[in-house]
């Protein structure tokens, strides 16, 4: 088939969402939205090889900052069985006039049967397309299904479409892997023995795809066969490198400082978050929570969020090493992988060209100053423990390290002496 992605060697079929996906016989558009790594081309692959519901199908992959749409997107159709007007033949792919736009909603309604085109990582950023697209979409439903799949919605009127009840939504919730489906894969790749592990990997990544593909093979090449998943950790893996460059380092300035910000709380309640950061906080909220992130409703509370753990360790971790570099802290070269695949919750506020810098402890490793961050959240010697995934006599050693080193004898007195060498910042009030 044409444009379609071949199935990977370790593909595991989804039968479970290969039913939801039959289910669209009354809509007009299919939306796989959801963050990198969550199995939405593998997905869409595994639908048009299995005939699409009968349709024929029309397939575009688009590449990071692709502009072109129509060209492209004509000839999806052409290969999806419609007979394109020759207008179009010598077309430079500019936006096309509503005379353009009408013959080819002419030819889509004089298909032979029924086709889909799937735009897989399109860009909602692509506004070229949307108002012609609408137009296709509501008024071409007979013979045209159009299934998007990216990182982040569209700028299509989806809430327009829920209404009319013609959109089918496959989101991160969805595509997350069953323990049946993580078991699956990991048979696949090769891990052995399998017993419970499955399980256990699968509630580390909470069903993320590409966290059960990296804790895999961490678990078949690189460790004791009996290795807990639990604490095989993200900087072990590769999950670290992958979440920072294909999530993080993918979004605006404005909203990867959001992350990196919010990473400090377990809960993204909007009236907190406008009281940390500002006015436009409810709109970020809202763009991350639609877009390339990790991030759940919490259970009876759907105006609040959070992370899910995995992306939560690994935004801490990059805050902390961000800060660090900031600020001139020294990392243990030993250290540097245990601390960036943990969990770190606050980091010190950039100064002032004008304000004065104190001499910052440079004897402090990672663990220290982990533990230090973890001093200024409250956090009791047992939660320190089970957030660094440590004994909880290791803490208390590192903790005396930590008083010793600032020169002070009591917990809050370390905390008052981070901040005032600009090591964690100040509360707000």
């Amino acid at each position: 088939m044409r444009g379609v992605p071949r199935l990977s060697p370790t593909h595991v079929d989804r039968a479970r969402l290969q039913r939801v996906l039959a289910a669209t016989e009354h809509r007009n558009l299919v939306l796989v939205s959801a963050a990198a790594g969550t199995g939405k081309t593998e997905l869409l692959a595994e639908w048009a090889r299995a005939g699409a519901g009968g349709r024929s199908v029309g397939w575009i992959t688009f590449e990071p900052g692709d502009d072109r749409f129509w060209v492209p997107f004509t000839d999806a159709l052409w290969d999806a069985g419609v007979d394109v007007p020759a207008a179009f033949q010598h077309w430079t792919g500019g936006r096309p006039s509503d005379r353009l736009l009408a013959l080819l909603m002419d030819a889509v309604r004089r298909a032979p049967g029924r086709v889909a085109v799937v735009l897989d990582n399109w860009e909602p950023s692509a506004r070229q397309a949307v108002a012609e697209l609408d137009v296709l979409v509501r008024h071409c439903a007979e013979r045209l299904l159009l299934v998007v799949a990216g990182r982040s919605d569209p700028q299509l009127p989806l809430p327009r479409y829920r209404l009319d009840d013609i959109v089918l939504e496959v989101r991160l919730g969805d595509l997350a892997f069953s323990d049946e489906e993580a078991g699956a894969l990991l048979d696949r790749l090769g891990v052995r023995p399998l017993g419970g592990r499955a399980r256990q990997v699968n509630a580390r990544v909470h069903g993320w795809a590409a966290g059960v593909v990296f804790l895999g093979r961490a678990l078949r090449d690189g460790g004791d066969p009996g290795d807990e998943p639990v604490n095989v950790l993200p900087g072990a893996t590769g999950i670290d490198q992958y979440v920072v460059s294909e999530v993080l380092d993918k979004h605006s300035a404005r909203l990867r400082r959001f992350l990196l910000e919010t990473s400090a709380l377990e809960t993204l309640r909007p009236d907190d978050l406008e009281q940390l950061l500002g006015p436009t906080a409810r709109l970020d909220l809202h763009d991350i929570v639609h877009g390339n992130a990790f991030v759940e409703p919490v259970p009876g509370d759907p105006s609040c969020f959070r992370y899910q753990p995995f992306f939560h360790e690994v935004l801490r971790a990059q805050r902390a090493d961000e800060s660090a570099r900031l600020h001139g802290v020294r990392w243990e070269p030993s250290e540097m992988t245990g601390a960036r695949s943990r969990g770190l919750s606050v980091l010190p506020r950039q100064r002032s060209a004008a304000e004065p810098t104190p001499d910052l402890v440079e004897s402090l490793t990672a663990r220290e100053m982990e533990v230090l961050w973890h001093l200024e959240e409250l956090l009791t010697t047992d939660e320190m423990a089970a957030r660094m995934f440590v004994s909880v006599n290791t803490v208390r050693s590192h903790v005396r390290n930590v008083l010793r080193k600032l020169d002070v004898d009591r917990r809050n007195a370390a905390v008052r002496r981070g901040r005032e060498l600009g090591l964690i910042p100040a509360r707000r009030s």
